[in-house]
């Protein structure tokens, strides 16, 4: 299984139990 999201622009794909740490952005 793979979680999918788009954040700042860009497109993360990953994979079940992995951790991904994304920059907090202003809004």
């Amino acid at each position: 299984m793979y979680a999918v999201f788009k954040t700042g622009g860009q497109q993360f794909r990953v994979a079940e139990g992995t951790t991904l740490k994304v920059e907090k952005l202003e809004v």
